[in-house]
């Protein structure tokens, strides 16, 4: 839940900001053309599958197993996030963003990038303020 609790924050905060540079329809325009935008995008498509029913959009591997075998070896613990097939078979614009820039990714890249453009987009937004 914490997860899901993240991304609403971040498209909550990605709207506002959309609405002070602009009409939605170019604010979207400009997040699919950035590189952290899509990320951005494709964590809004994780957002509305994970508000709307229950679904782990993670997934850990690493870390001691059982049972134990010799000789014994211990992975590091890697949280990625899950395929896009796995969380849901709703597809809108933002599915293919998740696809490309958040699926199999490891769980902070994405919501580093939706940070970076996130605080970009303020910025635009506070310079632009006579």
């Amino acid at each position: 839940m914490p997860l899901c609790e993240v991304c609403w924050w971040l498209v909550a905060i990605d709207e506002c900001a959309g609405d002070l540079l602009g009409t939605p329809k170019a604010h979207q325009v400009r997040r699919a053309a950035h590189e952290d935008g899509r990320a951005m995008a494709g964590l809004r498509w994780a957002r509305n599958a994970l508000g709307h029913q229950q679904v782990i959009a993670t997934l850990t591997t690493g870390g001691l197993t059982v049972p134990m075998t010799v000789p014994t070896i211990i992975k590091p613990v890697e949280i990625t996030w899950r395929d896009a097939d796995e969380i849901s078979d709703k597809s809108d614009a933002n599915r293919p963003h998740y696809v490309s820039d958040v699926q199999g990714k490891p769980l902070t890249a994405p919501l580093e990038a939706a940070e970076r453009w996130v605080r970009s987009c303020l910025a635009n937004a506070a310079s632009s303020i006579p």
